[in-house]
């Protein structure tokens, strides 16, 4: 990014921090929101939605805010791993395995559970034969971002307006062309992020619901102590709801919980050591 492409970014963080401090109501008084409801490409998405009358144009002035203020946090995902590479993986944990297996003073290492299974998933690792349609052609860190607007396009309006996804990159990015927007976003690309929304969103949904069954044992003694046998998968839970919690924190959390509606020999079995 040039110095001058910079300066205007940073005016774009600026504005954006502004209209996300401002009242729902207030959004579209604001003129850089204005701004962004220009472009050709925003009007014709948000032609398609005038019935919806204001929520469709703050939803999406708030989305581009949003977008700008993560721009320095999406990253490229990890590529995927060739043949060669996925059998020097299963080659090496092999050898881990081999090599730690009868060493006593790993003992206590090498017979956790969590150790074990991990170690056997790279043993006998054969990824997923469904390869993405994306390739590392091109700037990654660009593509990365034209990726993320689009599947948080999708996520407020359940569809990938790819003109008016590309209008919001070139905020970030401003070198960005339509074609590139295109290339990325092909129909196939389109398909695989919303499959892979989707399956998100239904992840979500269960962890929303041991969450909520974890909450509603809380009310007897006996939920208690179901609820403190499956603290994993409770943990596990809210983390995929909140990734930002801590595991500690999560789990401090949930003892001192128990520890309220529950006796206490219980509490003192629980308590973490």
């Amino acid at each position: 990014m040039t110095q001058h492409a910079h300066a205007e970014y940073q005016q774009h963080v600026v504005h954006a921090k502004r209209l996300k401090s401002l009242p729902r109501r207030d959004v579209l008084r604001d003129y850089w929101a204005k701004t962004l409801l220009i472009p050709d490409g925003a009007r014709r998405f948000l032609t398609k939605h005038l019935r919806a009358g204001d929520s469709v144009p703050i939803n999406f002035a708030v989305l581009v805010a949003d977008c700008i203020l993560a721009a320095q946090d999406v990253s490229p995902a990890p590529s995927a791993a060739s043949p060669r590479k996925v059998q020097q993986i299963r080659t090496a944990a092999n050898r881990l395995h081999e090599t730690v297996s009868n060493v006593a003073a790993l003992t206590p290492i090498t017979t956790d559970l969590g150790f074990q299974s991990g170690l056997d998933v790279l043993r006998h690792w054969e990824p997923s034969s469904e390869t993405p349609s994306s390739n590392n052609k091109g700037n990654p860190e660009r593509r990365a971002y034209i990726e993320y607007v689009a599947l948080r396009f999708y996520e407020n309006f359940r569809e990938i307006h790819v003109e008016a996804v590309g209008e919001i990159v070139m905020l970030v990015w401003p070198n960005t062309q339509d074609r590139t927007v295109r290339h990325v976003l092909s129909t196939r690309r389109q398909e695989e992020l919303i499959k892979e929304f989707e399956a998100g969103l239904r992840q979500r949904s269960g962890a929303d619901t041991v969450a909520q069954v974890a909450l509603a044992r809380m009310r007897t003694d006996r939920g208690i102590q179901s609820l403190a046998a499956d603290e994993e998968k409770v943990v596990a839970a809210i983390l995929q709801l909140d990734p930002a919690k801590g595991n500690t924190e999560l789990r401090q959390a949930l003892h001192a919980a128990i520890a309220v509606h529950t006796s206490p020999p219980l509490v003192e079995e629980k308590a973490p050591a």
